[in-house]
């Protein structure tokens, strides 16, 4: 019996037939979502502007390190300091010194001042501390001015208004003046001005009756004062400061000395 071989239909070669089964839309989105993965990547390693609002949150961050730690403003140009930050957020550019004082410090500054100047207005007094004061390395003067007062809730505020410069002779007028400058910054008027404490010199004394302020020496400054002269008035604890002071000197000025010191104490 003669088998009858039936012949398989013969598949015509189309493109169709290569066809990974991807439309041509499927192939477009493809291609997008490559280009925008892209274009995240280098948006993502984009050096971010000076003005730019994470940049300035930074800029704020370092300026009140600064501010807090007493740092200097160098400290943006330290080596190490630029590479913790460059490691932490590449995008990052860190401003120089310059840029800190003349545009982030005064910033900080306002804020700060502003906060201060709404808990002041708030209390009917004010008292005050001030001090006059050299230097020892730069030989420059300076004023110190704190307000101390109680605001509703009887919480007691502590804030020093002013640091500020005295290159001028150390008078009564101009301590008098300077006060008037400091208090006029703040807007704090002459019925506001409570009560102001103060040292014993004469030109203090006279600066502060200048300006109509009551005022009273400070007890701890005169305990200080009624001690240091009980103290010194005794010749038994002038020999004992004396030894103490030819002592330290020897093993300041030799470091011979210092290391059989230190020997010894081990």
């Amino acid at each position: 019996m003669t088998q009858v071989m039936r012949m398989q239909p013969v598949i015509s070669l189309t493109p169709a037939v290569f066809s990974t089964g991807t439309t041509e839309s499927e192939e477009i989105a493809c291609e997008t979502s490559k280009q925008t993965s892209i274009d995240e990547y280098l948006k993502s390693k984009k050096v971010w502007n000076n003005n730019d609002s994470r940049s300035q949150a930074i800029h704020r961050k370092i300026g009140l390190m600064m501010a807090l730690d007493n740092q200097p403003l160098t400290s943006v140009e330290n080596t190490g300091f630029n590479n913790l930050i460059n490691h932490l957020e590449p995008r990052y550019s860190l401003p120089s010194r310059t840029y800190f004082s003349q545009t982030i410090t005064p910033q900080l500054y306002m804020e700060l001042k502003n906060k201060i100047s709404i808990k002041l207005k708030k209390a009917n007094h004010i008292s005050f501390s001030s001090d006059i004061w050299t230097c020892p390395t730069s030989h420059e003067s300076f004023i110190s001015l704190s307000g101390h007062c109680i605001d509703k809730d009887i919480n007691r505020i502590d804030v020093v208004l002013h640091a500020s410069h005295f290159s001028e002779s150390h008078t009564g007028v101009s301590i008098s003046e300077k006060l008037e400058s400091m208090w006029d910054s703040w807007k704090i008027q002459v019925e506001r001005r409570h009560l102001l404490v103060r040292d014993g010199a004469s030109n203090m004394v006279k600066g502060i009756n200048l300006a109509e302020i009551p005022s009273s020496h400070c007890t701890i400054h005169l305990l200080q004062l009624v001690v240091s002269d009980s103290i010194m008035s005794e010749n038994i604890v002038i020999d004992v400061l004396a030894k103490c002071r030819r002592l330290v000197t020897c093993f300041n000025h030799s470091s011979l000395a210092c290391n059989n010191f230190k020997k010894i104490q081990q």
